[in-house]
């Protein structure tokens, strides 16, 4: 009645056992599809070399992300540090700039913002180097660096200890 529709049904055959429960020439009908376990054995063959290539570019990918995740960890190890400096040498601007102000007796409000702008810029550009040199320092695992760096500010973490 299939065959009288014009609909025809595939058979597909997977001969498993040993010795063959199938002659080969059963593959050969029209419709049929005979695998062994010769087949079989191909097709995991090729599956598994297919996962050992994903698995390579799945390693491949964790690896650059371990990289990313650990500059950025060393970025965040040496950044307390950072703020300290920071805040020590911005203490010091302040200090120094309310004392220029008051020898000056500059009352000017432009003025005195251009001399704060100038004096900001300043230290920016006096700490971008040793700043740059710290960070790169915590990437390579610089720890007689950044112990320097820590004797040279004066820097201890409010736990009393060394920020590195």
């Amino acid at each position: 009645m299939l065959a009288e529709s014009g609909f025809k049904k595939a058979l597909y055959v997977v001969d498993i056992s040993q010795p063959r429960a199938f002659d080969e020439k059963v593959g050969l009908l029209q419709g049929v599809t005979l695998k062994n376990i010769e087949d079989l054995k191909a097709v995991v063959e090729e599956n598994l070399r297919s996962r050992l290539v994903e698995a390579e570019k799945a390693k491949k990918i964790v690896f650059e992300e371990l990289e990313r995740f650990e500059r950025q960890l060393a970025k965040l190890y040496v950044e307390p540090m950072i703020s300290e400096i920071y805040r020590k040498v911005e203490a010091i601007r302040q200090r120094e700039l309310r004392r220029a102000i008051r020898k000056m007796g500059e009352s000017d409000e432009e003025k005195l913002m251009v001399i704060d702008r100038i004096s900001k810029e300043l230290v920016e550009r006096i700490l971008q180097v040793p700043i740059e040199q710290l960070r790169e320092a915590a990437l390579k695992n610089d720890g007689f660096l950044l112990s320097a760096a820590e004797e040279l500010f004066g820097i201890k973490t409010s736990k009393g200890e060394k920020a590195v």
